[in-house]
């Protein structure tokens, strides 16, 4: 082995580390930053507006102007990070492409909201309710097909609750 190969061969077993170091704090700086307040904020924000009539209770029908979140690409988070100002003003929707009973996360609120379930007939299912900073998994009490997130007291001032449904 010549005296030139030497350092070489101490280059290329130095770059595997390194480029592994680089790969790692390029996909957590990428997930730092796709997980970031502003961005999720941005996302809610960015939703398109849809307007929902829902009849209560007591026979009345509401229209409600809302974020559709129902086409999201990726794993649509809800009002997960996003800004209090935001979550106090915006109220989402979700229509699953199916019945669900599937687990949702709460996590990171800036704010109390609410989440409303409605079944496949958009008949009301039930309400929870979370608090600021809240984090848990949850499931809801048996399928649905449509969610409502809105601030906290949304659904009250309303008048949706046990009773209503959501007509679209």
């Amino acid at each position: 082995m010549s005296v030139s190969e030497k350092p070489k061969a101490k280059q290329s077993k130095l770059l595997i580390p390194v480029a592994a170091i680089v790969v790692v704090a390029v996909i957590v700086g990428l997930f730092l930053v796709m997980r970031s307040p502003e961005t999720q904020t941005d996302a809610v924000r960015n939703l398109p507006d849809e307007t929902l009539r829902i009849e209560t209770a007591a026979g009345d029908e509401i229209e409600l102007t809302v974020k559709d979140a129902s086409l999201f690409e990726g794993k649509f988070s809800g009002f997960n990070g996003v800004d209090a100002e935001v979550v106090n003003t915006t109220v989402l929707f979700v229509s699953t492409a199916f019945s669900a009973t599937s687990l949702i996360e709460v996590r990171d609120l800036k704010a109390p909201i609410e989440i409303a379930f409605f079944a496949d007939a958009g008949d009301f299912k039930e309400i929870r309710s979370f608090s600021e900073g809240a984090s848990e998994e949850f499931a809801p009490d048996g399928r649905y097909k449509y969610l409502i997130e809105a601030r906290a007291g949304f659904f009250e001032e309303n008048g949706i609750g046990e009773g209503s449904s959501l007509v679209r």
